[in-house]
Parts: structure tokens; C-alpha cells; sequence
């Protein structure tokens, strides 16, 4: 059964699950991860089946949605080519730079963000966060996102214009906000009854 959940917060989950919330929903109402409202909900509901409402879905499965956002990761590289001239100035033609692996050199040639990913695989921005919503894309979704944050996070550290990094990362991402913190000192030398006469 649900623990750490007051009689209160079930009854609250009950009611947003009558009004037809989704987990994710519920989720963010109740300020908990959609892996926790999803196992409060089915503690509370063993028969609850998610309503799957709308069109279907475009992706069948998490395998064949992971390997598009591969090939979108992929497609944000490119491959790193020189012109090679003979000894006269002339033109042999361009070869690629190779590594000391021996793989050709890539470069990232676009910044990974989530508009991006969606572009390519052909949904817009709200769809593909809205995939994060069901339990078998849920991981795909999230590792996903996590790559992208981390390159804009890293960005915090080589851009000399952080201000949009900055307004990405507490705009997509959770756990981004300015914080200041206040402490105050104060002391009252008045009795309660004397506020209130």
C-alpha cells in the first residue's frame, strides 16, 4: 500500500483521477516523479489502466523511438574533411581526418536541444514531451532529455553569452530556478494579547 501518503493526498488523487488526469498530471500536481504517482495510483487502484486517448501513436515501440533520437544525435555531427594538393598546388581531391584511432574526426555541427530532436522526428515539442507520459517511452524520453541538458549545461562553462543558456536550462528542465535565500533575526518584545487590542 502507499506509504508516507496522507488520507488526504489519496483523496486528492482520487479526485484528479476522476476529473480524467493523466500520471504525469497528477504527477506534477502532487509534486512527486511519475514513477512514484504511478505506483500510488496502482497501490490505490489495482485495476487502473491508463486511458489511452487521442491519435495513436507514431512510434510503435521504445526501440524504434530510441533509434530515431540516435540518428538525430547522429545527424548533429559532421565529418571532418581536407583538400589534399600534390607537390605543384594542385588539387588531389578532399579525404577525410582521421583520428589517431582511426575513425574520421566528427565535429557537433548543431547544438542538441529538444525542439531539435522534435523536428527531426517529425512531432512538435508538446508531443514529444508527452511521450515522457507513458510508462514504455518514460526511460527513452528521459535519457534522452538528460543528454541534451547536460550538453547545455556544459555550455554554462564555453559560451561567453550564458543568459539564453541559462533561460533554457529553468525553462526545459527541472531543478533549474534562481534561489536566494534570506535569513532574518528578529526579536519581539510584545506579549500575543497586545497585537490583537
Amino acid at each position: 500500500m502507499a506509504t508516507g501518503v496522507t488520507p488526504e493526498q489519496k483523496e486528492r488523487i482520487q479526485a484528479l483521477l476522476a476529473d480524467g488526469k493523466t500520471i504525469n498530471a497528477i504527477a506534477k500536481e502532487m509534486d512527486m516523479s511519475w514513477k512514484k504517482a504511478d505506483q500510488l495510483i496502482k497501490d490505490m487502484n489495482p485495476d487502473f489502466e491508463p486511458i489511452d486517448v487521442g491519435r495513436p501513436l507514431k512510434f510503435g515501440s521504445a526501440e524504434e523511438l530510441q533509434g530515431k533520437i540516435d540518428e538525430y544525435f547522429e545527424s548533429c555531427f559532421e565529418e571532418i574533411w581536407k583538400e589534399e594538393f600534390d607537390d605543384d598546388g594542385n588539387s588531389k581531391g578532399w579525404v577525410p581526418v582521421y583520428d589517431r584511432d582511426g575513425n574520421i574526426r566528427r565535429v557537433l555541427a548543431r547544438p542538441f536541444t529538444i525542439s531539435g530532436l522534435a523536428v527531426h522526428l517529425d512531432v512538435d515539442r508538446k508531443t514529444l514531451l508527452n511521450y515522457e507520459e507513458k510508462a514504455e517511452y518514460f526511460l527513452t524520453i528521459k535519457r534522452a532529455k538528460a543528454r541534451i541538458e547536460n550538453y547545455t549545461e556544459e555550455q554554462l562553462f564555453i559560451s561567453k553569452n550564458t543568459a539564453g543558456v541559462i533561460f533554457n536550462l529553468k525553462n526545459n528542465y527541472e531543478g533549474w530556478v534562481d534561489k536566494q535565500e534570506q535569513k532574518i533575526d528578529a526579536t519581539v518584545n510584545k506579549k500575543l494579547e497586545e497585537f490583537f487590542t
